[in-house]
């Protein structure tokens, strides 16, 4: 007849699943000011004042800065606030 086919299927273990982990990323404004964008970010994100700033400057070097991490849901409710206030915002996600 022909050969059997075995199929060896492995289950999981909790130390095989990898959680995923998002990031909420503010990307470069030119058209918003310095005060406008450390203010939403205070007001949304409840930053400090300092850490806003930080956040501003790294997004004006670099091209973008990590605002905020945790779960999904949750970032999307900052991100939908921080696009109606006009600012760019998106959602990575990091797997540990």
């Amino acid at each position: 007849m022909g050969k059997k086919r075995t199929i060896n299927i492995q289950t999981r273990t909790d130390k095989n699943i990898q959680t995923m982990i998002y990031h909420l990323y503010l990307i470069n404004d030119k058209e918003k000011t310095f005060h406008y964008v450390y203010a939403t970010l205070m007001e949304v994100l409840e930053h400090e004042l300092y850490q806003a700033e930080q956040c501003w400057v790294i997004a004006k070097s670099v091209g973008k800065a990590h605002i905020k991490k945790g779960e999904y849901m949750e970032l999307v409710k900052f991100q939908s606030a921080l696009i109606e206030r006009g600012l760019e915002v998106e959602i990575k996600k990091e797997m540990i």
